[in-house]
């Protein structure tokens, strides 16, 4: 089974439902989830990391205010990658989302998010943050981008195949 963890900071309506959204996504996509707040600048990120140690596949959900991402998810993003090698960051699939201030899901992922995030060198989802009309029919953009994590992750945990031979 592809484990997948949602790590969030902030709060209200549209934050909770774009974060129950992806899971929802990546649960019917096969996906075992584990959720993970990180409740403000002070809180130790021991379960956080341990979280993203087990994990295939990683979605950060940040709460974002005048365009800039809450400070914990900033923290977050710099400490781990200091520290991408132990927490096998390369070896992970990354998907970020913004949320603005106003419960919509329209904040464009920020700058600095992108930054932090390409600074773990993981396999960084394309477009996570779009809000055009999701794929496969599904109204719901933070639902696919929880089925398209799941899959992706998927697809690289798989074992690969025996090597091809020439024919004759």
């Amino acid at each position: 089974m592809t484990r997948v963890v949602i790590v969030s900071s902030g709060e209200g309506c549209g934050l909770e439902s774009t974060v129950s959204a992806v899971r929802f996504g990546a649960v019917a996509a096969g996906a075992d989830i584990r959720l993970r707040r990180v409740a403000n600048t002070e809180s130790p990120l021991d379960e956080v990391f341990e979280a993203m140690v087990w994990a295939d596949g990683i979605v950060v959900i940040a709460a974002s205010h005048g365009g800039a991402v809450a400070p914990p998810v900033r923290r977050l993003v710099d400490v781990a990658a200091r520290r991408r090698e132990r927490l096998r960051l390369p070896d992970k699939v990354v998907a970020a989302r913004a949320v603005d201030h106003d419960g919509g899901h329209g904040a464009p992922l920020v700058p600095e998010l992108y930054r932090g995030l390409l600074a773990w060198d993981c396999l960084l989802l394309p477009g996570s943050c779009v809000t055009t009309p999701a794929e496969d029919g599904d109204p719901s953009a933070a639902e696919a981008l929880g089925r398209r994590l799941t899959r992706v992750a998927r697809s690289l945990r798989a074992p690969h195949g025996p090597a091809l031979r020439r024919a004759g």
